[in-house]
């Protein structure tokens, strides 16, 4: 088991308007990470190292949530917050929430809609949803959505003042690299 005096923790300035989380031994605080996807924390394994020579991973945070993270790390650290076994996405049903997509019935390009992709949620500029973690919603508003073979499989949102992105996977819109379960609906 690894104890604190083995650990080294940093939080550093990455760019403008992101910190960095990085912890020798690099994996520390992955038994953690539920707690860091909380705060919105992305990991990325191939961040510029701080000498500019070579990648190191690292949790990547929006400077906003800076004091947050502190606070997070001084109770990791101190041993008052428990490990949590991190929640990994399970496969769903698609959302049948209304307003729904449904498509004409006529093709309109080479590439048919995919069947059961009629009951997905079509996210518009100026849609507020509704993202579902842990029992908990967090409004949501779409900023612009693409699409590709006739469906909306892209959007762009802002939550508490950060932008992201999710994507229509498998007929789920899911949040890249949001380890966390979770789910986009509209009430």
């Amino acid at each position: 088991m690894t104890t604190m005096s083995d650990v080294s923790v940093s939080i550093t300035n990455y760019s403008e308007k992101a910190i960095v989380l990085r912890s020798q031994p690099e994996d520390y605080f992955k038994p953690y990470s539920t707690y860091l996807t909380q705060l919105f924390g992305r990991w990325n394994p191939n961040l510029t190292s701080p000498t500019g020579q070579g990648k190191l991973g690292g949790w990547i945070f929006s400077k906003k949530r800076e004091q947050e993270l502190r606070d997070l790390v001084a109770n990791i650290t101190s041993g008052s917050l428990q490990p949590i076994a991190p929640s990994y996405r399970k496969q769903s049903t698609l959302y049948t929430d209304s307003p729904i997509f449904k498509p004409s019935f006529k093709q309109m390009s080479d590439s048919p809609i995919p069947v059961g992709y009629q009951c997905i949620i079509k996210p518009m500029q100026g849609d507020i949803l509704y993202l579902n973690v842990g029992g908990q919603k967090h409004p949501i508003n779409i900023q612009s959505s693409t699409s590709t073979k006739d469906i909306v499989d892209n959007a762009i949102f802002t939550l508490n003042g950060q932008t992201s992105k999710m994507q229509l996977v498998g007929g789920i819109w899911q949040i890249p690299l949001f380890e966390q379960e979770h789910a986009i609906t509209r009430v």
